[in-house]
């Protein structure tokens, strides 16, 4: 034994359910032959199940959710599967499902009322071994500290204990936010905006041109150096503009 070190292949035939759903650990002790102490090691707590409920396509769920884009009818779907350990779908056992609402740390939401379901969603594993969910959680991650939301899909054992071996599955972390920032955008359109004005000018001798007069929305910005020299159409009427004037105009198309 060079390494100092062996492999185990160990089964566990019984369930946590048959015993308070209490978790197994494994306790290894040793000895030398030269009779030199060995520290006993003991594993982490492992909930011996049956079957397991699995969220189909986890990573595709969205990691930033907008809830207030697209109205309130606007959800998360989620799909569960109830599966063995060879990944297959259990056909023909209906289990009861619950969620619960939980920050990334695993800490459940005090709060549990802000997760809404949706009215079509089907809180049972059926025959087929799936079931859909639609939900949304009507509050952002700011008003929480900025904690990320996480939703634990479980078997409802209060209702339903003999489900108790099936183990539950937990989404990753969503980041619920109100809407897009739109501040990109606007900083772009402030640029446009500046280098159209600053090209716009006229005179007593100029007016725009056909083409900047048939330009896209913008904000525009006038400077006129005599007064009485032209008249800007706007709103169907002729706006007199006095000398050094500057007139400025919300976005509009300009005809």
């Amino acid at each position: 034994m060079k390494d100092a070190t062996r492999n185990l292949r160990l089964t566990i035939k019984d369930l946590s359910m048959n015993h308070d759903n209490k978790k197994f650990v494994l306790h290894v002790s040793g000895f030398m032959t030269n009779g030199a102490y060995v520290q006993a090691a003991t594993s982490t707590g492992m909930l011996v199940i049956r079957h397991r409920l699995s969220i189909k396509g986890k990573d595709q769920l969205p990691r930033v959710w907008f809830k207030d884009e697209g109205g309130r009818e606007k959800c998360i779907e989620m799909c569960i599967n109830l599966i063995d350990s060879n990944e297959m779908n259990i056909l023909n056992k209906r289990v009861q499902l619950r969620l619960t609402l939980l920050y990334e740390s695993g800490l459940i939401v005090p709060r549990q009322d802000i997760l809404k379901l949706n009215h079509d969603s089907k809180m049972f594993i059926d025959d087929s071994g799936s079931a859909v969910i639609k939900f949304r959680i009507d509050e952002v991650s700011r008003s929480h500290q900025k904690q990320l939301f996480c939703l634990q899909v479980s078997p409802d054992t209060s209702q339903y204990p003999m489900a108790s071996d099936v183990s539950p599955d937990v989404s990753h972390p969503i980041e619920v936010r109100s809407k897009r920032n739109n501040t990109r955008i606007r900083d772009t359109t402030r640029e446009r905006v500046s280098l159209a004005s600053s090209t716009f000018h006229a005179d007593s001798d100029n007016r725009p041109s056909k083409l900047m007069r048939k330009s896209v929305t913008v904000s525009l910005k006038l400077v006129v150096r005599s007064p009485f020299d032209w008249n800007f159409m706007a709103t169907n009427r002729a706006i007199p503009l006095s000398r050094s004037t500057i007139f400025s105009c919300v976005p509009m198309h300009i005809h």
